[in-house]
Order: structure tokens, then sequence, then C-alpha cells
């Protein structure tokens, strides 16, 4: 009789990992877990695609393998209360279909944690569209992220917004989607907070240059509301110097 495989620690917190990011790389997982030994990575990885905890997707010999969570793994992630919404565990038989792009995004913003965990020294907190779903009184549909780092004197507040394409449209979009939120005073009446800046981070520098445009001709008055539109994708020049 086959025995039946259970997860450790260490690849619990992998489908913990997944379930905020959706999709992640190897390298991705040794960063996040802090972890010394890649073998060890590789150990955890397979034994939980084996037993079909996790998916992996490949597209190529040279590209690096993408990992999503699997349907064991949304079992043993329900059967042990580790999510409070569950429901959204029923996405994973749709990721399959999802897109290079989609699943490079996914990356990045776990790219995106990491490098603000760094530069802010850890006094970071740090949300991801999936922990941002179903809290009431933001924005729907959620950022692709949310952060705030706690500086000496006050907090920093960002939503982070990633154009799926630099269509002008769609740039237009994304901002007249968060100055209707910001004239809504859902956010301001509620949280009790000053509004976040807005960041949305472009694919190339042309529509940079639209979005500020955009909203140069049509919110440069409000001074409480702030957009940061940039094609650097590390916010190195957006947010304070890493700490010593």
């Amino acid at each position: 009789m086959k025995q039946l495989f259970i997860p450790n620690q260490r690849q619990t917190d992998i489908l913990l990992l997944l379930f905020r990011f959706r999709f992640l790389t190897r390298p991705h997982f040794q960063l996040l877990l802090n972890h010394k030994y890649h073998s060890k990575i590789i150990l955890w990885l397979n034994e939980l695609a084996n037993s079909k905890y996790i998916k992996k997707q490949q597209t190529s010999d040279t590209s690096a393998a993408y990992y999503s969570l699997g349907n064991e793994g949304r079992k043993w992630l329900i059967k042990n209360k580790l999510i409070k919404r569950p429901k959204l565990l029923d996405r994973i038989w749709q990721e399959s279909g999802y897109s290079s792009t989609f699943r490079e995004k996914c990356a990045f913003i776990a790219e995106l944690y990491l490098d603000l965990l760094a530069r802010s020294g850890g006094a970071l907190r740090f949300w991801t569209k999936t922990d941002l779903s179903g809290i009431e009184h933001v924005i729907v549909p959620a950022p692709d992220a949310y952060f705030v780092i706690d500086q000496k004197s006050e907090a920093e507040r960002f939503f982070v917004e990633i154009p799926s394409t630099p269509r002008t449209k769609n740039l237009i979009d994304h901002i007249e989607r968060y100055t209707e939120y910001f004239f809504s005073n859902d956010w301001q009446e509620n949280v009790s907070e000053e509004f976040p800046k807005v960041v949305i981070l472009c694919s190339n520098v042309s529509a940079v240059k639209t979005a500020r445009r955009h909203i140069k001709e049509n919110y440069s008055d409000e001074s409480d509301l702030h957009f940061v539109v940039s094609s650097d994708r590390t916010l190195e020049k957006i947010l304070p110097k890493k700490k010593a």
C-alpha cells in the first residue's frame, strides 16, 4: 500500500506562498523561505509535485519552471484551515490556462516584495491581491499589491498597479478607477488614514509619458491624490535608499 504523503512545515509554507503569489519559481522559494540550500528546495518541490500538491509548468528546457497550487495542495490548506477565504482556492482549476505574461507578473510581485523588504530594512507590511481579497473599503478589483513602510515619523502607504498592456485606454482606465475611488472618500472615511500613493508600473517609457500626461492634464490640482508612474520595476527612484 502506497504511503500517504504529508507535507512538512516548510512544504506547507510553500503552499501558502503559492496561495498568496500564485506563480513562483524555485529561486523565489529559496529567497522567500530564506533557505541556504537550493538542493533542499528542489527536493521539497519535487515531492509536492509528484504528490499533486503543486503543479509545475515549464515552456522550454532553458526557461525557469513555474509552480502553482495543485488540487491536493488545495485540499491540504482547506483541511488544516490555513486559509481564511477557502473559496479563493477554486481558481486553481483555471490557472493552467493563464498566459506567460500573467505568470511573470505574479513572480515579479514576489520580487518586488523581496526588494522592498531589503530596501525598508524590514519595516515593511505587504499585501498581495490575494491577501486583499474581501477586505472592506479596498478598491475593487483589488490592487496588484498594497504595502506600508513604517518610517520613524509616519507610515508611507502605496497601492501598486501593473497594467497588463501599455495601450492608452488601459492606462487611463487604471488612473480613472483610482480617481473615482479617491473622490468616493471610502478609504478616507473608513480607514482613517491618508490616501495611499498610487504606483503605476508601466512596461515602457512611452506608456509612462502617456499616463503622466493624462494625470497632469486632469488631476494636477488634487494635492491629496498622488500618482507615481514609472517604468523602473525596482522602485529605485520612488522609495528611500536601502538602510545599511
